[in-house]
């Protein structure tokens, strides 16, 4: 097993962290405008013209036809960058209606005709629904069953003011049934999977950050990054970061060979990659010290993003459960 990613797949990840860095970047939150708000048709448009949206799924519904390595690369370029994880939900719907033959589902999100936006279950039929303004479904994990609704069928809507203030929350119940569910264990380790990925890109974009700003800001007449403390506080991100990563990527390709293993290597990935997330975004904020939870700084956002998707993982795996079989 090989978890080097070949050419092809680094000219992959190449061009989707420019186009990311370009048009989605972190910075774009400095905004007002930007914030807890849906992405516009034609920004849309563009993660069409990607293919982002049918990475893994069949050529004969307009996808690539590629596989989990794809898919994990690119998730990991939007963990990065904070990209909405409307962009996440409507690959992985898109897939997973390829999986259970709704063709035309799936082909309606590959092409970009509708969207998919996380739903996570919070008590009864109560949902939190993250940035669900312009998604036609929503999707959601309750008791090892994924299930996709169709967000028409949520009642009574009442917006919310989130930690994370670059995504809208809506609270909502959901009375109709799911327009696709599916108990099946693949499904759900395979977002499982995913949304590791996502992790370690934050973890990674709070490295790149901490690094960043440790060589600009000056004290005492030389960088911060030149004191042994700050030097640590970056080594140790840097260790969190590698090793999440490698473990996302094996637990990846074991579920895509379908390793008996697969499960405990997914459940190991979660619990390193929701970790380095926190544990890198905290230190990235103490490496820029005061100025760190400020609204100039991104730094913040990674903290609260983390959080997020931290919860959404949770319905999605439980760690302490897999780790002990």
């Amino acid at each position: 097993m090989n978890l080097l990613p070949t050419a092809e797949q680094s000219e992959i990840t190449s061009v989707i962290a420019d186009f990311l860095a370009n048009e989605v970047p972190i910075r774009r939150y400095q905004e007002q405008a930007n914030l807890a708000a849906p992405y516009p048709a034609e920004l849309w448009q563009q993660f069409v013209e990607l293919g982002w949206f049918g990475v893994s799924s069949p050529e004969s519904l307009g996808g690539s036809g590629l596989g989990m390595a794809e898919e994990i690369l690119l998730t990991r370029e939007a963990g990065r960058q904070l990209v909405s994880p409307t962009v996440l939900a409507t690959a992985f719907s898109a897939r997973l209606a390829a999986e259970h033959e709704q063709d035309s589902l799936a082909t309606s999100l590959i092409n970009g005709e509708q969207r998919a936006a996380l739903a996570l279950r919070t008590e009864g039929n109560s949902y939190l629904l993250f940035d669900s303004e312009d998604a036609e479904f929503l999707i959601a994990v309750d008791d090892g069953r994924i299930q996709l609704f169709s967000n028409a069928s949520a009642d009574s809507r009442e917006q919310l003011k989130g930690t994370d203030e670059s995504l809208s929350i809506v609270r909502t119940t959901l009375s109709a049934p799911a327009v696709l569910e599916t108990d099946t264990e693949g499904d759900r380790l395979h977002l499982a999977v995913l949304l590791c990925a996502a992790l370690t890109g934050i973890a990674e974009s709070a490295c790149r950050m901490a690094v960043s700003y440790a060589s600009e800001r000056e004290q005492f007449g030389q960088p911060i990054g030149a004191f042994q403390a700050i030097k640590h506080l970056c080594a140790d991100m840097a260790v969190r970061n590698e090793a999440a990563w490698s473990q996302c990527v094996y637990a990846g390709l074991c579920l895509q060979d379908k390793n008996p293993d697969a499960l405990q290597q997914i459940a190991a990935a979660a619990k390193m990659a929701a970790t380095a997330a926190l544990e890198n975004a905290r230190s990235n904020i103490q490496v820029h010290g005061g100025v760190g939870f400020t609204v100039e700084y991104d730094a913040h956002l990674l903290v609260k993003r983390t959080h997020v998707l931290s919860e959404f993982l949770n319905a999605v795996i439980s760690k302490r459960d897999l780790l002990i079989k």
